[in-house]
């Protein structure tokens, strides 16, 4: 890919997670030192369910064109605008010690962003070379890791010197710099060839989509593979917390540490997929998910250092991310022509409704059954999504290699 479209994509990626960073990472410790109580912040994570559903509107974004001005350069203009909009607002009205005030300023700013990300990806699908998926898939979760770096550790940082407002009009700052970038965009790039049919999506299209071809077992991985190392990573803070850790070492460790590894790791699994077979590098996720999940409990149980249990975790973080990368990537190569964003949404939709049903779960049980019974619940399910994945590969070689160019068919 040229330079350009790596970086666009890249700051893409940072920008539109960027003030939600903030909101979901940075705010709700923010709210909690102003006194807000720990069941009314419960609420903040709501935003997320905004990305959960974010597929109703996907097929407006891609059957609504703005003829001679492109079709996805302007989506990318309005919602980056309109997210710098609304976190200049939330600047000016918010208020910390009006929680409902907060919370549905997020959600709005939340709405944009997703409808940004909707238009990135369907960029993303047709911008990334078919070679090249791995690599394009590691620059955009990448940028991800940076917006939580950013929005997330840094801010808290430097909280107690500039407060929650100069923060965010940095945050507003960067998000406005990325339109300059977008101006810059030409969409002829990536415009479709002229003799390939595109039909513009219908809201059908988000149930055709699971019809075709091989899609339902690509639904089961899609749900199987990122539940075991979601349990146990929604349980970090948890565990962390119980060993007597500060909330800013936590912070530190977990949004700072974490996320600078996790950029060298999208890389490196982005190199795997861009070298090896891919269905031979997610056949890898099961047995290493097990081995970092298995090393963990082996550290909680046993009550051995707490450097053993940081390792465990970062690598369990690391696999997380590993995981992202390579599911991004089979996306990416399923989204068919005409119907990108509506193609990549159902599936990320899909993916993260999956990931927080676990993360909520883990949560809900982790006083009930024990961080330990947690953890080996969670090995069990990692040797059976890895079951399920083999029994994939070997019992429909065939039609699993071509379903790609089965699929936007």
């Amino acid at each position: 890919m040229p330079f350009f479209h790596c970086a666009l994509l890249f700051t893409l990626s940072v920008s539109q997670f960027l003030p939600l960073a903030f909101c979901v990472m940075a705010l709700p410790t923010i709210l909690l030192v102003q006194g807000v109580p720990l069941e009314q912040l419960s609420l903040i994570y709501l935003v997320g369910v905004v990305w959960v559903i974010k597929f109703l509107w996907a097929p407006y974004i891609d059957r609504i064109s703005f003829g001679r001005f492109g079709h996805y350069k302007p989506w990318l203009l309005i919602s980056q605008t309109l997210l710098v909009g609304t976190t200049i607002l939330f600047i000016l009205v918010g208020d910390v010690t009006n929680f409902h005030l907060m919370l549905v300023l997020a959600t709005i700013m939340s709405v944009f962003a997703s409808m940004q990300d909707i238009a990135v990806d369907a960029v993303a699908c047709r911008l990334i070379p078919e070679n090249q998926r791995g690599l394009g898939s590691a620059i955009q979760f990448s940028g991800n890791l940076v917006s939580t770096i950013l929005g997330g550790g840094v801010v808290l940082v430097l909280y107690e010197h500039i407060g929650w407002q100069s923060c965010l009009w940095v945050i507003t700052a960067a998000v406005a710099a990325v339109i300059v970038i977008i101006m810059w965009f030409d969409e002829r790039d990536i415009e479709l060839a002229k003799d390939i049919e595109v039909n513009r999506p219908s809201f059908s299209r988000l149930f055709s989509f699971w019809v075709q071809p091989q899609m339902g077992i690509w639904a089961v991985l899609l749900i199987l593979l990122p539940m075991s190392i979601t349990i146990v990573w929604s349980l970090a803070s948890p565990i962390l917390i119980n060993r007597d850790w500060a909330p800013g070492e936590i912070g530190i460790l977990l949004h700072i540490v974490a996320p600078i590894i996790g950029v060298v790791v999208t890389f490196g699994f982005g190199y795997l997929l861009n070298n090896f077979d891919k269905w031979l590098v997610i056949a890898s996720v099961p047995i290493l998910q097990a081995v970092a999940i298995f090393s963990l409990y082996h550290f909680i149980d046993l009550q051995l250092s707490m450097y053993g249990i940081m390792i465990a975790l970062l690598l369990v973080y690391c696999l997380d991310i590993g995981l992202f990368v390579i599911l991004n990537a089979f996306k990416l190569e399923y989204s068919g022509a005409g119907t990108e964003g509506t193609d990549f949404t159902v599936q990320n939709s899909l993916h993260g409704l999956a990931a927080f049903s676990a993360a909520a779960a883990a949560l809900y049980f982790a006083e009930k059954i024990g961080f330990s019974n947690l953890i080996l619940i969670a090995i069990c399910l990692s040797i059976f999504s890895g079951l399920f994945l083999y029994g994939t590969i070997i019992f429909k070689p065939a039609n699993t290699k071509k379903q790609s160019s089965n699929l936007g068919t």
